[in-house]
């Protein structure tokens, strides 16, 4: 199993967007400027700021000065196909004075590309490892990220449930983890 100094060296660092009010791109690392220019599409400018980011970008300007304000979007940039191009993931929070009550004056847009997650062959799984129905319809689900809440939701049973079937999975992989079991079925 990978720890977890492991884990985050294989992370890439992040894009970095720094945009002022008026939605002029101010600041851009290495990174946000590969990304933008797979998000552009053949029309835009190349100094053109994606219009799903400047809008990302307002919606954080007009929310405060609340430094805890956390401001998800995750965008399949328009026009585009999945094939063509895979998802990237936006966090953009308000940059202004703190303590301040005056309104942000710029925004930091962290821009990240989406990893495909690999299905698992749940039928194999099944099989070698002996799991039911049910657990396979858990795994299957732990698989694609989902937390214990949203695969309660979706297989309409309890979130205690829902760790039952997660411990009783990981005992029958001999898995220690949520992560080390997808790992062992990849």
């Amino acid at each position: 199993m990978n720890s977890l100094s492991n884990i985050v060296r294989q992370r890439s660092a992040p894009g970095v967007l720094v945009v002022d009010a008026a939605g002029r791109m101010l600041f851009a690392n290495e990174r946000a400027l590969d990304l933008l220019a797979t998000l552009r599409g053949p029309e835009d400018g190349t100094e053109a700021l994606p219009e799903s980011i400047r809008d990302l970008c307002l919606q954080v300007l007009r929310g405060g000065n609340d430094a805890t304000n956390l401001w998800p979007l995750d965008m399949t940039c328009p026009g585009l196909s999945p094939e063509v191009l895979p998802a990237c993931s936006l966090r953009a929070l308000p940059l202004g004075t703190p303590g301040s009550s005056e309104p942000p004056t710029h925004v930091m847009v962290l821009m990240e590309r989406i990893v495909e997650k690999h299905l698992i062959d749940l039928e194999k799984a099944r099989i070698t490892f002996q799991l039911s129905k049910r657990e396979a319809d858990v795994l299957n689900l732990v698989g694609l990220g989902s937390t214990n809440k949203k695969i309660a939701e979706v297989l309409c049973i309890s979130e205690h449930t829902v760790k039952d079937h997660i411990k009783s999975i990981m005992k029958k992989l001999g898995a220690g983890s949520r992560g080390e079991v997808v790992a062992t079925l990849r």
